[in-house]
C-alpha cells in the first residue's frame, strides 16, 4: 500500500508484536528456560517481517532483543547483562532476524515478478485475439468492396442504374463499417498508451443505465431487450476474450431477442 502514514502502521505493528510477545514470555518465564522465550520473539519477528516491509522488521528484531534484556536476562530490570552468553544469544536473535527479513523481502519480490509476467502474458494473449478478431471482421468489408468496385469498373456499363445505385450503397456501408471499426481501435490504442486520461466520478445507476442503452442500441420501449446490433456487438466481445473463457454468450442473456 501507498496511502500516508502507512509506513508507520509497519513499526507500530512491530511494536505491538514485541509488547504481545513480552507478555507470552512474561507468563512462560515460571515455567520455561529463557531460550523457549527467545523463539516467541522470534515468531513476532517472523509475523512482522510476512505482513510489513525490511525496516519494520529490523525494528521487531532490535525491540525483540531489547525487550529480551530487559524483561528476562539476569539481572532483570536492567539492560546490564551478568554472562556473557547472552550476548551471543541477542546477536543470534538479531542476525536471524535480519535474515528473515531478508527472505521476506526476496519472496515477496518474486512474487510481485510472477504476478506482473502472468499479467502481461495475459495481455499479450488478449491483444492477439484481439487482432485475430479485428482482421476477420476486416475481411468481409473488404471482399465486399472488392467485388463491388470490380463489378463496375468491369462492366458498369452494362448494369442498370438500379444494380449500380446497389453497389455503390454496398461500398459505402461497408467502408462505413470499416472506418468506424478503425476509429475504435484508434481509440484503444490511444487508452491502451495513456493518452487517454480516464476522469472517474460518482453517477446514478439510471443514468449509466441509459447511456449504456443508447451505446448498445437498447430498444427505448423495453430497456432491457437488446436489438440485433447490440447482440452483434456481444458477440463481437466474446470471440476476443476467446472461447476458453467461460464467459456467457449472447445466447445466455436473460431476456435477449432481436428488436
Amino acid at each position: 500500500m501507498s496511502w500516508p502514514g502507512y509506513r508507520w502502521v509497519g513499526y507500530g505493528g512491530a511494536a505491538a508484536l514485541t509488547a504481545a510477545a513480552t507478555l507470552v514470555g512474561l507468563a512462560m518465564r515460571s515455567h520455561f528456560e529463557l531460550v523457549n522465550i527467545a523463539m516467541v520473539y522470534l515468531l513476532a519477528v517472523v509475523a512482522v517481517a510476512l505482513r510489513f516491509t525490511r525496516g519494520p522488521t529490523i525494528s521487531a528484531s532490535a525491540l525483540s532483543v531489547v525487550a529480551f534484556d530487559y524483561f528476562f536476562v539476569p539481572p532483570s530490570g536492567t539492560f546490564s547483562v551478568d554472562d556473557p552468553q547472552y550476548l551471543l544469544t541477542f546477536a543470534m536473535m538479531l542476525g536471524v532476524g535480519l535474515v528473515i527479513s531478508q527472505l521476506a523481502t526476496v519472496v515477496r519480490a518474486q512474487a510481485q515478478a510472477q504476478a506482473r509476467l502472468a499479467l502481461e502474458t495475459e495481455t499479450e494473449r488478449i491483444r492477439n485475439a484481439l487482432l485475430s478478431s479485428i482482421s476477420h471482421d476486416l475481411r468481409t468489408p473488404l471482399a465486399v468492396i472488392c467485388g463491388a468496385s470490380s463489378s463496375l469498373a468491369e462492366r458498369g456499363e452494362r448494369l442498370g442504374a438500379d444494380e449500380r445505385r446497389a453497389l455503390a450503397q454496398g461500398i459505402f456501408a461497408q467502408a462505413r463499417d470499416m472506418s468506424e471499426l478503425v476509429a475504435k481501435v484508434l481509440e484503444m490504442t490511444r487508452l491502451e498508451s495513456g493518452a487517454i486520461a480516464l476522469q472517474r466520478d460518482w453517477a446514478a445507476l439510471t443514468y449509466a443505465m441509459n447511456n449504456l442503452n443508447r451505446s448498445m442500441g437498447l430498444n427505448d420501449a423495453y430497456p432491457f431487450v437488446l436489438s440485433a446490433q447490440a447482440l452483434a456487438k456481444l458477440e463481437f466481445v466474446h470471440r476476443t476474450i476467446g472461447e476458453s473463457r467461460s464467459a456467457p454468450t449472447t445466447n445466455e442473456l436473460p431476456q435477449a431477442r432481436s428488436a
